[in-house]
C-alpha cells in the first residue's frame, strides 16, 4: 500500500478577510482565520489531514473584497501560536502585517458601531451573542459605500488588533515568543499603492488627496505634491509642536523622488509615498524580524508588468497590488493577456518561472527561479529575486526608503508602523521607558483637546487612572481634581483601569474597563523640557554627542574624514562600552555591515582622528588588531563580529560614521520621585484595598501593602515599578510575607518576564 502522504502537499489558500462594499459585482464571502485554524484542526483529528507537515498556507489580500484588511492581515497567522503544527511553511503576498495601514485605523470604533447597530452593543458576552447573528444581518450593518477613506493616510476601515487569544500578547514582540518557525517566502509588488491612489472603481466618487480621478493624475505635479503631504501629514498631528519641520523633511525627500516616471514624476512620488507606509517598510521590517526570530526567510519583488493588466495604471511606474495573480490562478476573471497579444509567449514565460519558484519553495523550502536560487533573508540585509521578462537577484531592498522612514520615527517620535492596542501595563512601562506616564486630566479643557488629538487616528486611549470603590488616583501622583466618566462615575465592576473613548455621540467619555485583558492604544504624556539639537543631518545620540552615517555613501579612510570634517566633525571616536553599542545600532538602522571608525595606526601608536578623543577603550575582534592587514579600524555590523573591530585597507572603500560634540549627558532620573533611602525611617502607606497613586521606585528603600500591617484588602491588585540603572540589578528583601489562600505576588524582570510567583506564607526567618 503506498501512503498517500508521500505523493501530495496541502496547499491551503487564506484570503484576507473583508466585509462587503457597496457597489461590488464580486462580493468574496469569507470564513475568519480562527475558524479555518479550528476547522483544520477538527478535520485532522478526523484523519482528513493525514499530513500536517506537508501543508503549506499562502496568504493574499484580496483585491476586490470591500473594504479589504487583506493587506494588513495576509501574514498575521504566521504570528499565532494556535497556528503552530499546522503548516509546513507560508507564502505571504500583497501584503504584510507591518502596515501603516494598520497601527493607527478605526478598528475600534468601527467594531463598536457594528456591535451596536447589530443588537449586541449591550450584551455581557458580546463574542456569543454575534455568533448568533446571521450572515445577511452582519452584512447590513458591515455595509461601506467606498473602498477606503478619503483624504488620509489611514485610509483602512478595519485591521486585525492583538487580542490575547488568537493573537497573544499585545504587540509584535510578545507575540514573537511563541510564534512559529517555518520557512516564509514573502511577495510584494513594485508599486502596491497605484491601485489605491487613483481609484477607477466608481466615477461619481471624488476626493481631494486621495483616491483621486485619472485626470487629476495626469497633471499632478510638484505644488500638487507640497500641498497633498502637507494636508495629509499635519491633518493628523502626527508629530506635535515639531510638525512643520517634519513634514517638510517629507517632502524634501518625496521631491527628489520619481525619476523612474519623468512623464509623471510628481504623481509617480506621491503613490511611493503610500506604497511605502503601507507596504514597501513595513515588508522590510516584518522580514527581517522573522529572520531574526530563526525563519528561514526569502523575499520576491515582481515588477513584470502584464500586457493589458486591468489593475494597472498607465500614468504609474511599477506592478501594481496582487500583480502576480494570474501567474496563479491562471486567466482568473479574465486577467491573462489574450494568446493573439504580441507579449502572450513572454507573458507564459514569466508566469512558469513564477509557478517554478513556487513549486521548488513548496516542495523542497528553497525557493529557485530561471535556475537561480533566492538569497536567504537576514536581520540586516533584505536581498531578493527582482521579477521582470528576465530576473535577477539583489541586495538591499527599498533600503533608501527604510532608513528615511526609520530615522523621522526616532527623530520626531511617531512611527507608522507600530502597533497602536495594548495592555495597561505595557503602555505603562513603554511611557516609563521614555519617562512618561500615561495621560492625566484636570479640566475639560485638557480633556477636549486629548479627545480631539486621537480623534485623528481614530483610536482610544489608556488613561492613567486606577480606581475602586473608595476613589481614583493618577499615575503621576497628581491630584484626582476631574473626572467624566461616561456614567457619573468609575464602574469599578467592569475594572480598575479606563479609557478616553470614541463612541457614537458619547466622544470624549471616559470609560471603565479591565486591566488585565482589554487592549487599548497608548499615548504618553511628558513634561516639558529644553532638548539639545544637532545640526542638520546629525542626531542626538543618547549620550549628547551628535551623529551622522551618511546613507549610500562609501569612501576611503582620508576622504571619510575629509566628509566630515565638512560639517565640522570627524569620523567617530569610540571611548566606552556605550558609545560602541551607539555606533553599532547607528549602523544597523542604516542597513550596512561595516563601518570605518576614527581610529588608525601610524607605525607607533593608535589614535582618533578626533584630537579631544582619548584611545583608552577597545573592543578588538579575535586576532587584532592585524597591522599586516591595514592601519585603519572598521567596525562589523552584525555577523561574527558584530560591534567588534578589525583592521582594514585605509584605501578601500566603506561605509562610515561622524560624530561631533563632548557628549556630556544629564544624569539619569526617574519620574514620578523616587522613595526614600534605605538610611530614612520615614515610609507612606496607602489605606486598605487602595494601591499607591505613585507607583515608581528607584534607589533603596521600603515598599508597603496596601493598610500595613493591616490586612491589604480583598481583589486589590497593585503594580509596583523599580528602575535600575542599565548592567545593575535589584534586590528584594521580604521582611514580612502573609498572603490570604489563593492571593499571590508576581516578580517580572522588565515587562513580561516572570521571574517567580509567590504565594502563603513565607518563614522569613529561614
Amino acid at each position: 500500500m503506498i501512503d498517500i502522504c508521500l505523493l501530495l502537499v496541502i496547499l491551503v489558500g487564506v484570503h484576507g478577510i473583508s466585509v462587503e462594499y457597496g457597489q461590488p459585482k464580486v462580493v468574496t464571502k469569507y470564513g475568519d482565520v480562527y475558524g479555518i485554524i479550528r476547522k483544520i484542526n477538527i478535520e485532522r483529528e478526523r484523519g482528513c489531514l493525514e499530513c500536517p507537515e506537508k501543508s503549506v498556507f499562502f496568504f493574499k489580500g484580496v483585491p476586490f473584497a470591500k473594504p479589504p484588511v487583506g493587506p494588513l492581515s495576509v501574514s498575521w497567522l504566521t504570528y499565532s501560536h494556535h497556528s503552530k503544527g499546522l503548516f509546513k511553511q507560508a507564502l505571504p503576498y500583497c501584503g504584510v502585517s507591518h502596515s501603516g495601514m494598520s497601527a493607527f485605523n478605526s478598528t475600534l470604533t468601527e467594531s463598536k458601531r457594528l456591535e451596536d447597530e447589530i443588537g449586541c452593543g449591550t450584551a455581557k458576552n458580546k463574542k456569543e451573542c454575534l455568533k448568533t447573528k446571521s450572515e445577511d444581518e452582519v452584512w447590513k450593518v458591515a455595509h461601506y459605500q467606498y473602498l477606503q477613506k478619503e483624504n488620509t493616510i489611514l485610509y483602512s476601515w478595519m485591521s486585525p488588533v492583538f487580542d490575547n487569544d488568537l493573537f497573544p500578547g499585545s504587540n509584535w514582540t510578545e507575540a514573537e515568543k511563541t510564534a512559529p518557525v517555518i520557512p516564509i517566502l514573502y511577495g510584494m509588488n513594485t508599486n502596491e499603492d497605484a491601485t489605491f491612489v487613483i481609484d477607477e472603481s466608481n466615477p461619481l466618487r471624488r476626493a481631494k488627496y486621495c483616491p483621486m480621478k485619472q485626470e487629476e493624475g495626469l497633471s499632478f505635479g510638484k505644488e500638487n505634491l507640497i500641498e497633498a503631504l502637507t494636508y495629509l501629514l499635519s491633518s493628523g498631528n502626527f508629530y506635535g509642536n515639531r510638525s512643520q519641520e517634519a513634514v517638510q523633511k517629507v517632502i524634501d525627500y518625496y521631491l527628489t523622488r520619481g525619476d523612474n516616471n519623468p512623464s509623471h514624476k510628481f504623481l509617480q512620488a506621491y503613490t511611493e509615498f503610500f506604497s511605502n507606509l503601507h507596504f514597501n517598510v513595513g515588508a522590510v521590517r516584518e522580514v527581517k524580524q522573522k529572520a531574526q526570530l530563526g525563519n528561514r526567510v526569502y523575499f520576491y519583488l515582481n515588477d513584470y508588468n502584464i500586457p493589458d493588466y486591468p489593475l494597472d495604471n498607465p500614468i504609474i511606474v511599477g506592478s501594481s497590488h496582487c500583480g502576480e495573480n494570474s501567474f496563479i490562478y491562471g486567466n482568473w476573471s479574465g486577467m491573462e493577456p489574450p494568446s493573439n497579444h504580441e507579449k502572450y509567449n513572454e507573458y507564459k514565460k514569466v508566469q512558469k518561472e513564477f509557478v517554478d519558484m513556487w513549486v521548488s519553495f513548496i516542495k523542497y523550502s528553497i525557493p529557485v527561479h530561471s535556475g537561480q536560487f533566492l538569497p536567504r533573508v537576514t536581520p540586516h540585509q533584505v536581498p531578493y529575486a527582482f521579477i521582470r521578462n528576465a530576473t535577477v537577484m539583489k541586495e538591499n531592498l527599498w533600503r533608501e526608503a527604510s532608513a528615511f522612514w526609520e530615522t523621522i520615527a526616532k527623530e520626531y517620535g511617531f512611527d507608522f508602523l507600530f502597533p497602536a492596542s495594548i495592555k495597561v501595563s505595557s503602555a505603562r512601562f513603554q511611557c516609563l521607558s521614555d519617562n512618561g506616564t500615561l495621560p492625566s486630566i484636570h479640566s475639560g479643557l485638557q480633556n477636549n483637546a486629548l479627545t480631539d488629538f486621537i480623534s485623528n487616528f481614530g483610536i482610544q486611549v489608556w488613561l492613567g487612572i486606577t480606581c475602586w470603590s473608595s476613589g481614583c488616583s493618577w499615575d503621576d501622583g497628581s491630584l484626582y481634581d476631574y473626572q467624566n466618566f461616561a456614567n457619573g462615575g468609575p464602574d469599578t465592576t467592569l475594572g480598575n483601569c479606563a479609557f478616553l473613548a470614541l463612541n457614537p455621540g458619547a466622544n470624549g467619555y471616559w470609560d471603565s474597563t479591565d486591566c488585565n485583558f482589554d487592549l487599548r492604544a497608548t499615548l504618553c504624556q511628558k513634561d516639558a523640557i529644553d532638548v539639545p539639537t544637532c545640526k542638520d543631518p546629525f542626531s542626538m545620540g543618547p549620550d549628547g554627542r551628535c551623529y551622522y552615517l551618511p546613507p549610500l555613501i562609501t569612501n576611503p579612510f582620508d576622504s571619510a574624514e575629509s566628509y566630515c570634517a565638512n560639517y565640522g566633525a570627524h569620523l567617530v571616536s569610540i571611548e566606552n562600552g556605550a558609545q560602541n553599542s551607539i555606533v553599532k545600532q547607528l549602523g544597523t538602522s542604516t542597513d550596512v555591515t561595516e563601518v570605518f571608525i576614527g581610529l588608525s595606526y601610524n607605525g607607533t601608536y593608535y589614535s582618533w582622528t578626533d584630537p579631544q578623543a582619548v584611545y583608552n577603550y577597545t573592543n578588538w575582534a579575535a586576532g587584532y588588531p592585524n597591522n599586516n592587514i591595514g592601519s585603519c579600524v572598521m567596525m562589523d555590523i552584525g555577523g561574527l563580529y558584530d560591534g567588534q573591530w578589525r583592521s582594514f585597507n585605509c584605501m578601500d572603500y566603506y561605509p562610515f560614521a561622524c560624530s561631533y560634540g563632548n557628549g556630556n549627558p544629564p544624569p539619569v532620573t526617574t519620574s514620578p520621585s523616587p522613595l526614600p533611602s534605605s538610611s530614612s525611617t520615614s515610609r507612606t502607606v496607602t489605606p486598605t484595598y487602595s494601591c499607591p497613586s505613585n507607583p515608581y521606585y528607584q534607589y533603596s528603600g521600603y515598599i508597603y501593602s496596601p493598610g500595613y500591617p493591616n490586612y491589604y484588602g480583598g481583589s486589590t491588585e497593585c503594580q509596583y515599578y523599580l528602575f535600575v540603572d542599565t548592567n545593575n540589578y535589584v534586590a528584594v528583601k521580604f521582611s514580612d510575607f502573609d498572603l490570604k489562600s489563593g492571593d499571590y505576588l508576581d516578580l517580572f524582570d522588565g515587562e513580561n518576564n516572570l521571574i517567580v510567583r509567590l504565594q502563603g506564607t513565607i518563614n522569613l526567618s529561614q
